[in-house]
């Protein structure tokens, strides 16, 4: 009777143990900007790190948009990837955005050249959403919500988004939202800047960033 009860408070303790003891959760990977390309007026990222994995820039443009046919910029977009031979270089139709899939980790910063609400940015981004007939999914929905709530932004101010293994990282300064998707959804952001272009301005980024012009 002795060793039943002694094998009984054994395993309670155990199971109290479990119950306990936190869940371990995987520490997501720092993403680092460690090469700069420097101009008069701006550094533009040229490499960059995520974990262990060393991230190159496939092309870099300005996202502009006209007001009053004057065209006003709007942020700097740079594109970088891990396993760049992977990246597809051509602009016709969905081919550099379908290569993303084979590709495991893909980062677009986008560096702000003026004071834009969140609603304003939101926006922008549910038009080409919308352009590249992208659903409603949860995770679609979660990224407008990440977004709107990121807040304004201000001019020098920089949106990190960051994709690897089907989630996405949404990164300010001050603070990263996570994302949980798939390969379907990260295809479905990145339309944003590579499918197809939901004006002439996104059509000439569209190119600096797949052809690196």
């Amino acid at each position: 009777m002795k060793k039943l009860a002694f094998v009984f408070c054994l395993l309670c303790a155990l199971m109290a143990a479990a119950v306990e003891a936190p869940n371990k959760v995987a520490a997501v990977p720092t993403f680092k900007i460690t090469e700069f390309e420097t101009t008069k007026s701006e550094r533009i990222p040229k490499a960059a790190m995520f974990g262990t994995q060393v991230l190159s820039r496939t092309g870099t443009g300005l996202r502009q948009k006209k007001f009053l046919f004057v065209p006003i910029d709007i942020y700097r977009a740079t594109l970088l990837v891990s396993d760049i031979k992977k990246f597809l270089r051509k602009d016709e139709a969905s081919l550099a955005l379908d290569s993303l899939s084979s590709i495991a980790t893909v980062v677009l910063v986008l560096d702000f050249k003026d004071d834009f609400s969140a609603s304003k940015i939101a926006a922008g981004f549910e038009t080409a959403l919308k352009t590249n007939n992208v659903k409603e999914t949860k995770p679609i929905k979660q990224f407008k919500t990440v977004i709107t709530e990121g807040g304004d932004v201000k001019k020098g101010d920089q949106i990190s988004l960051i994709a690897s293994n089907g989630n996405l990282s949404c990164q300010w300064a001050n603070k990263t939202l996570e994302i949980k998707g798939d390969a379907q959804f990260i295809r479905d952001i990145f339309s944003i800047w590579l499918g197809i272009p939901a004006d002439s301005e996104l059509k000439t980024l569209k190119t600096s960033l797949i052809l690196g012009k």
